[in-house]
């Protein structure tokens, strides 16, 4: 599991639980903490920022959890009470064992099951769909240029003006674990170009062009959604069936 490349905050946090859970018992905490962020035990200032860091970081899992995964959270969430114990209470001179031991199997596997769980719930916790995120966010803005240059009806330029930023804002927060409401945004999207369809369909042929590459991409967004919400289906209930045999 790497700590890099992915915004899922509940993967990142994995990553560097993982590490610091595989280090041998024997070295000081403050060894332990300078191998986990990639610093040297005697940078204090990275060490500092490191360890806020992890502090936020878990902050932004816990609330990705709550926010993303539906029905019973308390699986998922569990681990953080030993996360923020060890992050809170940790003494540097300390050997690392007293506190490695608060990553023990439950704990892990608990984590593990979140990130897996964050990752059905959230499309943008997949590398392969941050990329395809990142390449709509794009899309939408240059169409948003388009848009207004447009002989569209000023009425019609409003709509789709209105819609696009929204979301690709919603995208924006989306692939950084906010709470932006991606569906939402995308069903009141494709309802208002239903409504408004006949006024839609009096643009010129130049303009119709705009309009067909802004319900594409319109149309992809909801395809990141609906691709989710299939995941959840087939995979959410086996995840959350197999996690209490690992709590014990």
């Amino acid at each position: 599991m790497t700590t890099e490349n992915t915004n899922n905050p509940v993967g990142k946090l994995l990553g560097y639980m993982t590490k610091a859970a595989d280090l041998s018992g024997n070295i000081s905490s403050l060894y332990a903490w300078a191998t986990v962020l990639g610093c040297k035990p005697n940078e204090p200032r990275l060490l500092v920022q490191g360890l806020g860091m992890l502090m936020e970081l878990s902050v932004t899992a816990r609330n990705a959890i709550e926010t993303y995964v539906k029905g019973d959270k308390s699986p998922y969430l569990s681990p953080f009470k030993n996360i923020d114990k060890l992050l809170s209470t940790c003494s540097l001179d300390t050997p690392w064992q007293q506190y490695k031991s608060l990553l023990n199997v439950e704990t892990m596997s608990a984590l593990k099951f979140g990130d897996l769980a964050l990752r059905l719930e959230f499309p943008a916790a997949q590398p392969e769909n941050a990329a395809k995120i990142a390449e709509l966010v794009e899309k939408l803005s240059t169409l948003l240029s388009e848009c207004l240059k447009s002989d569209l009806n000023s009425d019609v330029k409003k709509l789709f003006v209105k819609h696009l930023e929204a979301i690709r804002k919603s995208l924006l927060d989306y692939m950084t674990g906010g709470t932006a409401d991606l569906e939402g945004t995308v069903d009141e999207a494709i309802a208002s170009i239903h409504r408004h369809s006949d006024l839609i369909g009096k643009s010129s042929e130049k303009g119709m062009s705009v309009v067909k590459r802004m319900v594409d991409a319109i149309g992809k967004a909801n395809e990141l959604v609906t691709f989710s919400q299939s995941l959840i289906l087939v995979s959410g209930p086996t995840a959350l069936a197999l996690l209490p045999f690992l709590q014990g």
